[in-house]
């Protein structure tokens, strides 16, 4: 059998490509799922910082990819057998320049056998400054101008549980705050 000039560059082409597509194929196959990373654009991973103050080894600012949890935090911070982790939303995503303390399991079954707490104690929700706002468990500096920023417009709170209006205060961010704060 003979073939034609066109049949044998055709040929010629066709197993360039099927070889070509082999030491491909071979290439991804030895370097893993990392190998397509090589040919995708790069995306940029914003980075956020979180400081952590009370019951941890390592208290301080700690900076973490955006997505990370509050569990993620503490590992880097190390929980000590003291840590009241009982309160805290271990798969809570963390927000940047959010403040997280954590208490002892000493104060928290202080506050727990304390069924009231002095009102003096209790931070106004109506008149706090941003400061004063962060250092509610869970409330970062992107939500207590958020906090500020509501009742500015709402001409402030009539209950504690209105501040579950403010962008970013859901249930389980109230229930850590409850018991802290008023609007007196």
């Amino acid at each position: 059998m003979k073939f034609t000039k066109q049949q044998i560059i055709v040929i010629c082409i066709l197993l360039a490509v099927f070889f070509g597509g082999g030491v491909k194929y071979g290439g991804y196959l030895a370097a893993g799922s990392n190998y397509l990373d090589l040919f995708a654009d790069e995306q940029q991973i914003a980075d956020i910082e979180v400081e952590i103050s009370g019951a941890v080894q390592n208290p301080g600012s700690y900076t973490l990819p955006e997505g990370s949890s509050l569990d993620d935090a503490l590992q880097l911070a190390g929980v000590t057998a003291n840590s009241d982790l009982q309160s805290l939303d271990l798969t809570k995503t963390l927000t940047d320049d959010e403040k997280i303390t954590v208490a002892s399991k000493t104060a928290a079954a202080t506050n727990n056998s304390a069924n009231n707490t002095a009102s003096s104690d209790l931070i106004n929700i109506n008149s706090a400054d941003v400061a004063t706002l962060q250092q509610l468990n869970g409330i970062g500096n992107t939500k207590a101008a958020a906090i500020v920023a509501y009742r500015q417009n709402h001409g402030g709170f009539k209950s504690i549980e209105e501040i579950k209006n403010v962008s970013g205060i859901g249930n389980a961010t109230y229930e850590k705050i409850k018991n802290y704060i008023c609007v007196d």
